[in-house]
């Protein structure tokens, strides 16, 4: 289970963060990719000239960041800034989207894991009670569910481990 901590984080600090994001590698690509500016060239060099010219500021004492993109044709200087901002706002709604479905498995996680435990809990009382474990059809359905849940858990366990790595891929790219 993952660990939890809270912060409480400066204006500054938020908009370097979404500063830095904007002129990221990953925007850059994104930008190459989607205006296809690689078409026929070298795209690492096509890349690395956008990522190298992609320039932000946050206006003073404002959440507002400006973009902007140096170009001898204006008209292609402001294609360009008008794709890293779309560029940036999908990469923002993919490491939200990560964050919001590890933290809904984890929920489902949590969720299993008491259900197989009441389960348990419910085998053992049956136990007891019989002075041993239940067996014939009754046994058998509690024992059909049990297992079924121990799977469920496993498979929210494993889908919140790939989405925790899909996070760290795209914390790593960013």
């Amino acid at each position: 289970m993952p660990a939890e901590s809270r912060v409480i984080l400066r204006r500054e600090e938020v908009v370097n963060s979404e500063i830095e994001i904007i002129t990221s590698p990953a925007v850059a690509e994104g930008v190459v990719d989607s205006l296809g500016l690689a078409k026929g060239g070298n795209r690492a060099r096509v890349v690395n000239a956008i990522y190298g010219g992609i320039q932000a500021e946050a206006e003073p004492e404002s959440n507002i960041i400006k973009i902007r993109y140096s170009h001898r044709d204006p008209e292609e200087a402001a294609r360009i800034v008008n794709a890293v901002l779309e560029e940036y706002l999908r990469v923002r709604t993919r490491v939200s989207l990560d964050y919001d479905a590890v933290t809904y498995l984890d929920e489902q996680a949590v969720r299993a894991k008491a259900k197989v435990d009441s389960l348990g809990a419910e085998l053992v009382k049956f136990g007891a009670e019989e002075g041993q474990l239940m067996s014939g059809r009754k046994g058998e359905q509690l024992m059909s569910r049990v297992h079924k849940y121990e799977s469920r858990l496993k498979e929210l366990e494993s889908g919140i481990l790939i989405q925790q790595q899909m996070i760290a891929l795209a914390e790593e790219w960013l």
